[in-house]
């Protein structure tokens, strides 16, 4: 678990790097988000009245988290040992993405110097400090075998694309691929921004600043959901998914998500429109409504895999079955068993057709039998030319 103070900086959320693998969640690192409560009161006084919910519905709040002139340290720690290699990758393609031309040098001094040469352990820790200056950023990293913290890097890359904002918009811009990360590292910051506005008194850098228990990250569910706060802005659900609010609630109700697709697709036509709600009302029950339509999703999710597993077995067990057949069809026995059949059916006909004991044509069932196996032979040798053919 991660602790509640680094220093005079205060813990405001946590969120778990995970990797699903089938129906199994691989852990990679769990990461703790602390900030500097005094700079980041000043920086964001406009936030101060805000719940989380309300911080997650306008449009300009991680923004002016990212860039607000306080210090946010990522604290990381793993989960698994895990190569440099691996992270490194896992690390450069988002920071490269978000760094310009004038700063990837820096983002490659950083990506040389992020990760030890012997890569990370269980419980080993990555310290990323991204100083109130707007360009500092400084890594350490702490063995997990000795507790000892060494500076890796100290670097100065600043601007709108500089290696400082770039780290920080890995997790919380609009693009990441960490939408729950996004969504649960800053949830306790609105008892940060409130302690200014009780008694009047801003808190001094070295108070202590009391924080609720740590919430426990279930699982980072990576889905395409970065955009997911810019749902709300546009439309109601019931305006996205064509129906008529009822009770005047035009909030999300399941299957408003399929029926928004249907109108797009233009599989069904919407009713007529009711009227929008304010933009008070919609901010209200924002955040709530793309919660709704995580879990939604999550469970759709689930559904398609149980499907997809379900779909891979049976093709497997075809697959076998097949070859199982096959391997039949080219035994002695089943050939035998095959001829006997033949003759058994044939003689049947005969003897209907006929009136004939089925005792008299005792010969002719050997016969038939030594037909039907030649028969039998001479379709397979046509069958070994084909392929010989081909070969050649």
């Amino acid at each position: 678990a991660a602790p509640s103070k680094i220093g005079i900086d205060v813990l405001i959320g946590t969120g778990l790097r995970s990797v699903k693998l089938g129906f199994t969640e691989i852990k990679v690192y769990l990461l703790g988000l602390y900030i500097d409560p005094v700079s980041c009161q000043e920086s964001l006084a406009q936030y101060e009245a805000s719940d989380h919910n309300s911080l997650l519905c306008q449009p300009t709040f991680y923004s002016d988290f990212s860039s607000g002139l306080f210090r946010k340290t990522f604290r990381i720690s793993f989960c698994r040992t895990i190569g440099r290699d691996k992270l490194i990758k896992g690390f450069g393609d988002p920071l490269r993405s978000r760094c310009d031309a004038a700063h990837m040098a820096d983002a490659e001094k950083m990506l040389s110097n992020i990760i030890p040469g012997s890569g990370v352990k269980e419980d080993d820790i990555l310290f990323i400090s991204c100083r109130e200056d707007g360009k500092t950023v400084i890594v350490s990293f702490a063995e997990a075998a000795t507790g000892e913290e060494k500076e890796l890097l100290n670097i100065a890359s600043g601007g709108e694309g500089g290696v400082w904002l770039a780290f920080q918009n890995i997790y919380f811009d609009e693009e990441t691929l960490l939408p729950t990360i996004r969504h649960t590292a800053t949830s306790d910051l609105p008892n940060v921004l409130v302690k200014q506005k009780e008694g009047g008194v801003k808190l001094s850098s070295s108070e202590e600043v009391v924080l609720p228990s740590e919430k426990e990250i279930e699982a980072a569910i990576e889905l395409d959901l970065a955009n997911a706060g810019n749902w709300q802005k546009a439309k109601t659900w019931s305006e996205y998914a064509g129906r008529e609010a009822s009770n005047g609630d035009s909030g999300y109700k399941f299957g408003d998500l399929t029926l928004g697709v249907a109108t797009a697709l233009r599989i069904r036509t919407p009713k007529a429109k009711s009227k929008g709600r304010s933009i008070d009302e919609k901010s209200t029950d924002g955040a709530t409504e793309a919660v709704r339509l995580q879990k939604e999703l999550f469970e759709l999710r689930n559904m398609t895999e149980i499907v997809q597993a379900s779909r891979d077995e049976s093709q497997a067990e075809m697959i076998r079955a097949n070859a199982l057949l096959a391997e039949c069809r080219q035994s002695l026995p089943f050939k035998v068993v095959s001829c006997l059949v033949m003759s058994e059916i044939i003689t049947h006909i005969i003897t209907i057709l006929t009136g004939v004991s089925p005792s008299n044509l005792s010969v002719g069932k050997i016969l038939l039998c030594l037909l039907g196996g030649g028969i039998v032979w001479t379709m397979e040798k046509k069958e070994e030319d084909k392929v010989k053919l081909k070969k050649i």
